[in-house]
């Protein structure tokens, strides 16, 4: 064992693992004033020996270093404030015996100041360092009122009693200043410490909570090996994979949403609807899995109550609290909503007898990833349920409280401003035949195109490959290596991510718009923020595509861009109209912004665009058709086609009537053909798949 081990052995005498880390200090630096003392003790013994031959200052050398000996074991046996104050008692004792009698007029009376400060460093009792600095006071100043060792007029001058004090209040500051910093570092280190836990529990739950519906995903692939199935098995397969896929995509969803209302971006869409409507379909929804546990689920209310609210995101809240109460209620127990009204207020109780929370628990519940210490989250869970609901809540201008007692059950308390009745207005909605658009592969297969998949993910660009297959398909793992592969070959549409290591999709198309400008390009992302979609689509690609998506709808947005690409070049080579110059994209930006801002309007027609740039209308229809392959009709089109999405990425509750009006289209059943045509899916479809 080396010196310096045994050094800090020495020094950390009297702490175990349970010491805090200021404890830990003042014990370090107590064993360090006791070893200097000894050490200090040992060679005024040598030095007055040499000097007087004297046997009594060794005798007293022994002496003092026995009774830190003694003091150091007391404080070892964790008696440390008992220790600290017999330590400041013997320091008091040798200095008034050393300045009176054994090196008196050495002014070694100064040494009581290292009294009260060390008193300070040692003990936090405000009372017993009071003691301290009133025992210090009166030995330094009352002796020499007796002993006149020193000249009373200086030596006891009201000065150096002004000293005493400001120094002792002066350490006192600081030492106070040090201990709240020290506090506060400690609580921010204990809150990382629990956020890092409550995270790798988080992770360790969602990775359980995935991991089955992917083990029952690889069963009905499995299934899917076997030979001679039925239409019937298969349509159970396909519909066994569907339900798991979305069980996988609503747990990333429920921690993307809480992330996303971090964002300045994240609103909600208030809108008056009846809260009676909405918690009917929750007792509908939850009832056949209360009956399968044998839980008594009731709904009590005594109006039809009214409030503002954004249906789909109050809806997923209620259904996480209802979900808490089935999933912590034992069978043949009980579970109850009750609607109530107080003042200008509704009030929605969530009542269960299931197994409760003890008051840490319910202080902490609706923190992100907490979750409360039981064998039932051990088993799953992410921990992100409460926090979500509750923040949802709060932007409904409402509160979430909990009252409940551990294996008693919870009360879940919701409050919402109500608002008056509004006279719902019956609209009869036209029947639309959703008939899915079939991909039309002459268009693909006329002849052999090439393209080029930029994702990270092996498993996604081998995908992508096989819906392209008959055309030629090369792969790149980021946006670097595609840019290198664009030098030795020409291709004739790209597909790529979003995010991607060492050159993202971004910056990609960044440095792929100067050079090539003309390539038709659909982006997939992951990324569901509004700001990411709109950056990509200043960039001028021509799509973009969210993931997961159906095949078909990528199918479709890759046809529907080819086909601008051919008529675009076709028409260029015709008209022999060279490729355009930054001014003209930016002209094609303020021709869709000027269509935007009149998106509603239904009789918006080339005309109006050609009178307010300036130009003929022939001129016009050369400058979009050249830039887009579209004629200014198709162009309007798009533009407000393409608003709709944004709108329904935005408002998932829109009615097809308001949004077919909001873009400025007088029959539902066009509005939500042109939709399906353009994007491969219906209006109503593209909400649903959102939400």
């Amino acid at each position: 064992m080396t010196i310096n081990t045994l050094f800090k052995k020495y020094i950390q005498l009297g702490s175990d693992d349970t010491t805090s880390k200021t404890e830990l200090k003042k014990i370090v630096l107590f064993n360090v004033f006791c070893l200097g003392w000894q050490l200090l003790s040992v060679v005024m013994a040598v030095d007055e020996y040499k000097e007087h031959s004297s046997f009594s200052v060794i005798l007293l050398s022994i002496a003092m270093s026995s009774a830190i000996f003694m003091i150091q074991f007391i404080h070892y046996k964790k008696h440390h404030l008992l220790g600290r104050i017999l330590y400041l008692f013997l320091l008091i004792g040798l200095t008034y015996w050393y300045a009176n009698f054994l090196f008196k007029e050495n002014l070694l009376e100064f040494y009581f100041f290292l009294v009260f400060s060390k008193s300070l460093i040692f003990i936090d009792s405000k009372r017993i360092n009071l003691v301290i600095l009133f025992i210090a006071f009166l030995l330094f100043f009352i002796p020499n009122f007796f002993f006149h060792h020193y000249p009373i007029s200086m030596f006891n001058d009201v000065s150096i009693a002004f000293l005493f004090f400001a120094i002792f209040i002066i350490i006192n500051y600081f030492k106070n200043i040090n201990r709240t910093n020290e506090a506060e570092l400690e609580s921010k280190k204990n809150d990382l410490e629990k956020i890092n836990q409550f995270q790798s529990q988080f992770f360790i739950n969602i990775s359980h909570e995935i991991r089955t519906p992917l083990t029952l995903i690889k069963g009905q692939i499995d299934k899917l090996k076997e030979s001679d199935l039925s239409s019937n098995e298969l349509e159970n397969i396909e519909q066994g994979v569907d339900v798991q896929v979305s069980k996988i995509k609503k747990m990333v969803d429920d921690v993307l949403d809480l992330a996303k209302m971090e964002s300045a971006d994240f609103k909600i869409n208030l809108k008056t609807i009846n809260l009676n409507n909405l918690i009917h379909k929750i007792i509908l929804n939850f009832e056949p899995l209360f009956k399968e546990k044998n839980i008594d689920f009731k709904y009590t209310h005594k109006a039809q109550l009214f409030i503002k609210s954004d249906v789909i995101y109050l809806e997923r809240a209620l259904n996480n609290i209802v979900i808490n109460a089935l999933k912590y209620t034992d069978r043949n127990g009980t579970v109850s909503i009750n609607l109530e009204l107080s003042k200008d207020n509704v009030i929605i109780k969530i009542e269960d007898s299931g197994i409760g929370l003890s008051e840490k628990d319910t202080k902490k519940i609706f923190e992100r990833f907490y979750q409360a210490d039981n064998s039932i989250n051990k088993a799953g869970g992410s921990g992100v349920g409460l926090a979500f609901s509750k923040e949802i809540i709060e932007l409904h201008s409402g509160s979430l409280t909990v009252e409940s007692e551990l294996n008693k059950g919870s009360v879940f308390k919701i409050t919402i401003p109500k608002t008056d009745a509004v006279k719902e207005i019956k609209v009869h909605k036209e029947e639309i035949k959703e008939k899915t658009f079939q991909f039309d592969k002459l268009v693909l297969h006329q002849k052999s195109y090439k393209f080029l998949l930029v994702d990270d993910n092996r498993e996604m660009r081998a995908y992508l490959a096989d819906i392209f297959k008959e055309n030629n398909c090369l792969e790149a793992e980021n946006g670097a290596e595609a840019l290198k592969i664009l030098q030795e070959n020409k291709v004739d549409f790209i597909i790529t991510d979003y995010m991607m290591p060492k050159m993202n999709g971004l910056d990609f198309i960044k440095n792929l718009k100067p050079i090539y400008p003309d390539i038709p390009i659909i982006m997939l992302t992951a990324r569901s923020d509004s700001k990411s979609k709109l950056d990509v689509l200043k960039l001028g690609i021509d799509d973009y595509l969210e993931k997961p998506f159906e095949k078909n709808e990528l199918m479709i947005r890759v046809q529907n861009s080819l086909h601008n690409y051919q008529k675009r070049k076709i028409y260029r080579n015709d008209e022999n109209i060279h490729h355009s110059t930054k001014n003209t994209e930016n002209w094609i930006l303020k021709v869709s912004n000027y269509v935007n801002k009149n998106v509603a309007n239904t009789s918006l027609k080339q005309e109006d665009i050609a009178e307010q740039f300036h130009l003929s209308k022939s001129s016009l229809y050369r400058k979009i058709k050249s830039e887009t392959g579209l004629t200014p009709k198709e162009f309007i089109t798009e533009v407000k086609l393409q608003k709709a999405r944004t709108i329904l990425e935005n408002n998932h509750t829109i009615s097809l009537k308001e949004l077919s009006s909001e873009v400025g289209f007088l029959h539902n059943s066009y509005f939500s053909k042109l939709f399906q045509k353009r994007f491969g899916t219906s209006p109503s479809n593209f909400s649903k798949s959102r939400t």
